[in-house]
């Protein structure tokens, strides 16, 4: 059986991070499949904090689980001792 998958004209998959390598710390990109280069490009200087919110599709608030959409935007949690998760403020 053959399957056929349109991942576009340039399918990206980025990594996002924080290069402390330099004078200043900086808010880099990198993209992970080669197409642009393999070195990190520089998105801003002089990052102090880096907050996310994660969008999640798992049917919470009245949405439907696994529909493409996200239902609830989440903050980053922690795993702590004991398997117990603490949440961290956004």
């Amino acid at each position: 059986m053959l399957r056929l998958s349109n991942f576009g004209a340039a399918p990206v998959f980025t990594l996002i991070g924080i290069n402390v390598a330099t004078d200043s710390t900086s808010l880099v990109s990198l993209d992970l499949l080669g197409g642009k280069g393999t070195l990190p490009l520089q998105v801003v200087d002089n990052i102090v904090n880096l907050k996310a919110l994660y969008g999640v599709d798992d049917g919470s608030g009245g949405g439907i689980a696994n529909d493409g959409i996200v239902d609830a935007w989440v903050c980053a949690q922690r795993q702590l001792e004991c398997g117990k998760v603490d949440g961290w403020f956004c």
